[in-house]
């Protein structure tokens, strides 16, 4: 089945991003934000699609308590996927002040959403009333796209800031190359979102969670990548 297909993608993709993230735990030499979020990331697509591919095998019963721990796992994963891309944002910023309002205001952004989905999202799944089923149809995608959008610009913003500070002002023509490859990446990233919100049109209205681990991890295992290169450019 497809849900079968995406739950081997994510072992498959999974096997990369543990050698990636080993990889930058031993960079790193001690824990710090950016360790902690890549295997926060790892551990929730892990779980979710353990327990989405499950639910879909019909070992585990829809309830309340289900329900909740799947939405909570969800938010888990964007809101880490989305620290991380940020992680690599502060690097370029000037102050703390700034490195903080960035985090703080996409955190503050992305939890009201997220809580809005908390709202609609577990309603209309426990069938509660046809107008929580109806509203969730339309606000599942748009909050989809408004995370493609968010995505879109955080990445818009690193491609502009090395170009403008690093290439153009500071002469350091190397980051031509760091800019050329996020600027290909990104659109592989964004086609994610796109995969995600296009499974919402199958008849099993559950079935693209389990494409949310598949997603979510060949992202982490582009910041991860995105990661590698700043580190060799910035060595070259």
């Amino acid at each position: 089945t497809v849900a079968s297909m995406a739950f081997g993608w994510t072992l498959g993709f999974g096997y990369f991003a543990l050698c990636h993230a080993f990889r930058e735990t031993r960079r790193a030499r001690r824990l710090n934000t950016y360790v902690v979020l890549i295997w926060g990331e790892i551990i929730v697509c892990a779980v979710l699609a353990i327990i989405c591919w499950l639910y879909l095998a019909g070992k585990i019963l829809p309830s309340f308590y289900f329900f909740l721990i799947v939405l909570t796992l969800w938010a888990l994963q964007v809101q880490f996927l989305l620290q991380i891309i940020v992680n690599r944002l502060c690097i370029l910023l000037a102050t703390e002040s700034q490195r903080n309002y960035l985090r703080w205001g996409i955190a503050g952004v992305i939890l009201a959403i997220n809580i809005s989905v908390y709202c609609v999202w577990i309603p209309a799944k426990l069938q509660i009333s046809t107008k929580y089923h109806d509203t969730n149809i339309w606000w599942d995608r748009c909050e989809k796209c408004i995370y493609l959008v968010v995505d879109a610009v955080l990445n818009w913003y690193f491609i502009r800031t090395v170009k403008e500070r690093l290439v153009i002002h500071g002469g350091l023509k190397k980051y031509t190359r760091l800019v050329r490859f996020n600027a290909q990446i990104m659109m592989l990233s964004l086609s994610m979102d796109v995969l995600i919100i296009a499974m919402m049109s199958l008849k099993n209205d559950f079935v693209y969670l389990q494409f949310h681990p598949v997603a979510y991890i060949v992202k982490l295992n582009i910041e991860m990548a995105m990661s590698n290169l700043i580190i060799k450019v910035a060595r070259e």
